[in-house]
């Protein structure tokens, strides 16, 4: 298995990584195995050097953040940040309307210029980030709704 297999087992196990100096972190530790603690040892110079490496341009659609992760950007906790959303742009799949915050690869849940009849998807952050709720002192609470289904 080399590095590129290793860093998408990671991703689709729910675990993100990056790196600090010359170390490897693993978030969240508790869901970081035996198995992959004992690949990323064997393989850690490998791994350090893809890391390094500058990578190619961030995924801006599901479809390329699956080619990069080997998993689609819903299939990890959509509560939680990943570093791999940050870069999505909001889009339709299917009849769902996926959109992430830019600041941190959270869902979003409060939007600006959102028109699809005119095809605009608008810019979209979670609670926390929202430019809009900060300037009014907001305290970033999230209320989840579910998706949004576009009809």
């Amino acid at each position: 298995m080399g590095a590129n297999e290793i860093l998408k087992a990671l991703n689709g196990s729910g675990l993100n990584f990056f790196l600090v100096g010359e170390s490897i972190r693993v978030t969240p530790p508790e869901k970081l195995t035996d198995e992959f603690r004992s690949l990323i040892r064997e393989h850690k110079t490998e791994l350090v050097a893809l890391l390094r490496k500058p990578n190619a341009p961030p995924p801006t659609t599901a479809h390329k953040f699956f080619q990069m992760f080997g998993s689609w950007p819903w299939d990890f906790s959509y509560m939680e940040s990943h570093p791999g959303r940050k870069s999505l742009e909001p889009e339709v799949v299917g009849r769902m309307f996926f959109h992430w915050c830019p600041t941190c690869g959270r869902w979003a849940a409060c939007g600006d210029g959102f028109n699809p009849a005119k095809g605009k998807l608008g810019q979209w952050w979670c609670a926390r980030h929202d430019p809009s709720l900060a300037q009014n002192g907001h305290s970033g609470a999230v209320h989840h709704r579910g998706n949004s289904l576009i009809a």
